[in-house]
């Protein structure tokens, strides 16, 4: 019975024994486990602060991202204002300028018009001058037919130089005119023209002229400076006395004439 007790109470401890082994043997194991727990944990630990650290890296690039991208947006939005307003301000310049287009094309037609009222105006005077410049050149070719006349004129008192240097010495200057002959009295006028050459008759024809002779006989009769010649000898002084007064009065003329072109 011991026997059988004493081998019970060696296998129980055999057992005991090895149940002792498996316990270490486990105990062991989980303590190994729980140091590659733990040395697990550690590196878990480690891995969680490195993505933690990377997660907030990345999460601030981000943001920055995301901040950035907004200023953008705010500032496009402003952009967009700003052009908004530049568009209506572009608006209301191009209403304005074309206003003023049109106030200036306005001004231009007034400018023509007045140009053209301006135009008719010279048209006008210049008509009015060429009018005038017309009867200037009338004028002009008058006087220049009256100095012609003059010219024959004067060719006839050369003329009478010679016929007075030829009369007969019986003719005095001191000679007395008969009253009852002389046709230098008011009552008989030139009237014996046709008695004169026909040299003489061209040199007169100039009604002037002849008005003019007429008057200075008439002054030669009537003054202290009687020549005792008669007409019908037609004596140089009165010829040159009718010549003075008709240069006198185209003096006059002519005065009158520089008076008008200035």
């Amino acid at each position: 019975m011991e026997k059988q007790h004493s081998k019970i109470n060696t296998e129980n401890k055999k057992e005991i024994g090895e149940i002792k082994a498996k316990i270490y043997d486990f105990s062991c194991d989980l303590s190994q486990r729980i140091s590659d727990f733990q040395n697990l944990n550690k590196t878990c630990y480690q891995k969680i602060d490195e993505l933690e650290k990377k997660i907030s890296e990345k999460v601030g690039v981000e943001s920055d991202k995301i901040k950035s991208e907004l200023n953008a947006f705010v500032l496009k939005k402003s952009f967009l204002t700003e052009i908004n307003n530049l568009s209506l301000g572009i608006a209301v310049l191009k209403e304005s300028f074309l206003t003023e287009i049109n106030n200036l094309s306005l001004g231009i037609a007034a400018v023509n018009q007045t140009l053209d009222t301006d135009r008719a105006k010279s048209k006008e005077i210049e008509n009015k001058y060429k009018a005038e410049i017309s009867k200037l050149n009338k004028i002009i070719n008058e006087i220049g037919k009256e100095i012609t006349d003059m010219a024959k004129t004067i060719s006839y008192i050369d003329d009478v130089n010679q016929i007075e240097s030829k009369l007969p010495s019986s003719i005095k200057k001191n000679a007395k005119i008969d009253a009852k002959t002389n046709p230098l009295e008011k009552s008989q006028p030139m009237q014996n023209i046709s008695s004169y050459s026909p040299r003489e008759k061209t040199s007169l024809s100039n009604s002037q002229m002849a008005l003019e002779i007429n008057t200075a006989a008439e002054e030669c009769s009537n003054s202290k400076h009687n020549t005792g010649y008669h007409l019908s000898e037609c004596p140089k002084t009165i010829v040159l006395i009718a010549l003075k007064n008709i240069l006198t009065k185209e003096m006059a003329y002519k005065e009158s004439f520089i008076a008008i072109m200035e």
